[in-house]
């Protein structure tokens, strides 16, 4: 028989498990999906309107998870965010599905007008399941650590069972209606699971969650659905000055968090500095984490033979690598660090940015093997498991750092301000997406592949170069740490 904590876990497992596989049903044919000709019901973006609206979306998926996390500590509590979340996922993408079959002629208008509401969802859920996991054994160290391994196996289980369903149902005679279905039929057992098993967590509320939900705070939460609606839909609409927009507050806000950190003392000063150096680093990674589910899929689809190791497959399904060799290699990487404990997280960070200008590098390689303007989907694939080992080194690790590096009274604002660094990684990703973006006009593969291969070199060019500086700062800095008996782990 399984004790109260294990089916508290298994049943977080559930949740987490058919919600990513909802999520990466839809985020895996994003792009593709934005660019379709509205004849095969796709919005009919241009690809610079579709690189440049696909950036607001994920740098939003990134800030509004700071108010709705506000909400979940102060007001909620993480059991009622964690449902009324899902439930608000499993709605919005209900809601995709009837305006995409209401507004037929008009399909821009109805995504434009319905998936604000999935970010304002996830605002509420991002963090609240793993935040749950801890709280579960907050007193056992080691199950916790436990627990949050399967959490992150049922991250990418249900990412990998997406993935693979996505593009088969978007190129069907279903059509993108397809795949709103199946993500609103994930999300909604997700909601539907932990819904009727919300009694099981009786022994592990805290804070909010045990208080009575009450009209001013039912109220609170409304007004905020309706008040982040109404902020995102403008700058869906408006996505050349949302970059403007967001990019201001991202950095007024690594800015306090800057001037903050100064104001501190002693070893906690200068690990907190540290981090601030960190963060810079990452904010390059996710320039480059984001050509996985943008650039790479388009030239993927414009340019290469779109098969690997001899499959054919779909321009989405090379996405399927990441999830694959996160399991794969996540599985011994912590062993790799416990063997070779120097190589800690200043050293990590920049040979993550260098091998993923090692995968950038190899997608420029492919272009000078092509045939006729088609390269191998092999060296497709193979700049996917070198983006993912950068992953590894550097996004799987970035909550951690924070963790271990920031003072601990203001550890909520540095987490925050980690998913603002993602958020400007993806905004300039965006933007710099701008240089491969193909005119409406259908051009040869002959013509689109210089564009591709020069963009790509440029990208691999600066991060190897990045790579290299940094990694000759991180070695100068933990020196000096060192020798001042400041210890980085």
């Amino acid at each position: 028989m399984l004790d109260t904590k294990s089916k508290q876990l298994g049943n977080v497992a559930a949740i987490t498990f058919w919600g990513q596989f909802a999520t990466y049903t839809f985020n895996a044919i994003l792009i593709v999906f934005m660019t379709m000709p509205l004849v095969k019901a796709g919005l009919g973006l241009s690809e610079h309107d579709a690189y440049l609206l696909y950036g607001v979306i994920q740098a939003l998926g990134y800030i509004l998870p700071v108010a709705g996390g506000y909400l979940a500590d102060r007001v909620l509590g993480l059991r009622r965010s964690i449902l009324y979340g899902s439930l608000l996922l499993a709605l919005s993408f209900l809601a995709l599905v009837l305006a995409s079959y209401l507004f037929k002629d008009n399909p821009k208008a109805a995504f434009m007008f319905t998936y604000p509401l999935v970010p304002i969802g996830s605002s509420l859920l991002l963090g609240t399941a793993s935040a749950l996991i801890g709280r579960i054994y907050q007193e056992d160290d080691h199950k916790a650590k436990r627990g949050m391994t399967l959490y992150y196996i049922t991250i990418n289980l249900g990412s990998m069972l997406g993935l693979a369903l996505a593009p088969w149902l978007l190129h069907s005679a279903l059509g993108p209606m397809s795949v709103f279905l199946v993500a609103f039929a994930g999300k909604f057992l997700a909601w539907l699971n932990f819904r009727l098993r919300k009694d099981l967590y009786l022994d592990v509320i805290q804070g909010a969650d045990q208080l009575p939900m009450t009209g001013a705070k039912l109220a609170l939460v409304l007004g905020y659905v309706v008040g982040a609606y109404l902020v995102v839909t403008f700058l869906f609409a408006h996505p050349e000055l949302s970059v403007y927009l967001i990019s201001a507050g991202i950095l007024f806000a690594i800015g306090l968090f800057t001037a903050r950190t100064l104001k501190l003392e002693g070893e906690v000063r200068h690990r907190q500095l540290f981090a601030i150096y960190l963060l810079a680093i990452g904010f390059l990674f996710f320039v480059l984490y984001a050509q996985m589910n943008t650039s790479i899929i388009l030239f993927t689809k414009n340019n290469s033979d779109l098969k690997l190791l001899g499959f054919s497959l779909y321009p989405s399904s090379f996405q399927l690598i990441n999830p694959i060799a996160i399991v794969l290699i996540g599985s011994f990487i912590s062993r790799f660090y416990k063997r070779y404990p120097r190589f800690n997280v200043p050293y990590q960070f920049p040979v993550g940015i260098f091998i993923g200008g090692i995968g950038m590098l190899v997608l420029y390689l492919a272009a000078l093997n092509q045939h006729g303007g088609i390269v191998s989907g092999d060296y497709i694939g193979l700049s996917y498991l070198l983006l993912t080992v950068a992953e590894l080194l550097v996004s799987a690790l970035g909550l951690s750092m924070i963790s271990l590096y920031c003072d601990g009274s203001m550890l909520g604002f540095a987490m925050g301000v980690w998913f603002l660094t993602t958020s400007l990684g993806n905004l300039a990703s965006g933007e710099l997406s701008e240089f491969v973006a193909l005119p409406a006009k259908k051009l040869s593969p002959e013509t689109t592949l210089p564009i591709y291969s020069h963009y790509y070199l440029d990208l691999a060019l600066a991060s190897l170069a990045f790579g290299v500086i940094f990694l000759l700062i991180s070695k100068a800095l933990s020196s000096h740490y060192r020798s001042n008996g400041i210890a980085l782990p």
